[in-house]
């Protein structure tokens, strides 16, 4: 089915979106037309760096996504939808279950990120090939507290705070060991590098895009209109 797939995106869209408070799973709203989730899974299609593309969504939600979702995109490249879980670890191990044995390199990244770069793509496909787990981030540039019940418990050194962003890339024999190994510990992760880091694997950084934007909000909505303008 898959032929040779050396570099698989998954794409996790199991989200279910309550701080957007707008009655729909947040990766269906629609940008000037066209679904955030169908705006991310295009750019993976446009690399050439990415040979496969699977995309988990939201139980319940399969046929909704086939119906909508599927019509907007194009039929250059395969996409394949698996049914998530109920957190997106479980997500995005479901989707991991379905990758090809010829896969070498996985990206995981979050479906509402729709103005992620082809640059930055190739940047962590090239980078994973080298170091085999990497990610993009941004460096703090506010001051940062750690604060514990609205109360500051320390002043952090923000040279050392970096903000982490998708898609984050794995050789495909780390991510199946980090997910299998924190299946068996019950860990969770908030990303998938933090499995990664619970081996003991190092995880190393490449600058990330400030416009590379996660939309959860609807501040973010706004936002994301403005770059859409921009884009015109």
């Amino acid at each position: 089915m898959w032929g040779l797939m050396e570099v698989v995106a998954i794409i996790a869209a199991g989200g279910r979106g309550q701080r957007m408070g707008m009655g729909t799973c947040k990766q269906f709203i629609k940008l000037k037309g066209t679904s955030i989730i169908a705006r991310t899974i295009s750019k993976f299609q446009q690399c050439p760096a990415v040979h496969g593309i699977i995309v988990g969504v939201t139980p319940g939600e399969e046929k909704f996504f086939h119906e909508n979702v599927m019509p907007e995109l194009g039929h250059d490249k395969l996409v394949e939808i698996v049914t998530g879980g109920a957190e997106r670890d479980q997500t995005v191990w479901n989707c991991i279950k379905r990758l090809p044995e010829t896969c070498k390199i996985v990206l995981v990244h979050d479906g509402v990120r729709p103005f992620v770069s082809t640059r930055l793509i190739e940047q962590v496909v090239s980078e994973t090939l080298k170091k085999g787990a990497v990610i993009p981030a941004l460096e703090a540039e506010e001051t940062t507290k750690r604060v514990l019940g609205y109360t500051v418990v320390e002043t952090l050194n923000r040279k050392e705070i970096w903000l982490a962003q998708t898609p984050q890339g794995f050789k495909k024999d780390i991510l199946v060991k980090a997910y299998l190994e924190a299946k068996k510990k019950g860990l969770r992760g908030t990303d998938d590098a933090s499995l990664v880091e619970y081996l003991g694997e190092t995880v190393h950084v490449i600058s990330g895009d400030k416009t590379n934007i996660k939309i959860t909000t609807p501040a973010d909505l706004k936002l994301a209109l403005c770059l859409l303008e921009s884009e015109a």
